[in-house]
């Protein structure tokens, strides 16, 4: 008898133990969800109030936007935000992957002619998070033409 209640207390323990193991979490924990909400992410949900910086391969300045919940300041290039207000979409495509397309129109004043030139543009982006706060970019930017033109870099992203 002393023998079959030790067996079964032995039983019991180890029920216990696999049970308190279980209930520690695993690949579906919160735990480790990135910011993302995807296990282990670096891209953020979403770009609000944060500034979007794309640089060339020589480190220079190619596109610095701020996003709000409503629009986009474009702090690199002149744009006219009554007349053509640019716009932008980020989406989340994966644990450390988002899109990025942007729309602007430039604005130029030409002297000799005393008058403005509107020009519009636009970026679609892949952007590859190494980190929280950057990483890669690669995609297609579109001028005035219609032309596209291959571009890649290195990008950061800060909140405002």
């Amino acid at each position: 008898m002393k023998t079959k209640l030790l067996y079964i207390i032995g039983i019991m323990a180890v029920q216990c133990c696999l049970i308190s193991l279980s209930s520690c979490g695993g690949e579906d924990s919160n735990d480790e969800v990135g910011t993302n909400g995807i296990s282990g992410g670096y891209a953020p949900e979403n770009i609000i109030n944060k500034t979007l910086v794309l640089k060339n391969k020589d480190g220079s300045v190619k596109l610095d936007n701020e996003h709000f919940k409503q629009g986009v300041s474009v702090n690199n290039v002149t744009v006219d935000y009554d007349k053509y207000a640019p716009s932008y979409s980020y989406t989340v495509t994966g644990k450390n992957l988002a899109t990025y397309t942007f729309n602007a129109t430039k604005k130029t004043y030409i002297p000799y002619y005393g008058s403005y030139h509107y020009s519009k543009f636009s970026f679609q982006i892949d952007l590859i998070f190494t980190s929280d706060s950057g990483g890669n970019y690669n995609g297609t930017q579109t001028n005035a033409n219609g032309k596209k033109t291959n571009i890649s870099g290195t990008f950061t992203l800060k909140s405002f």
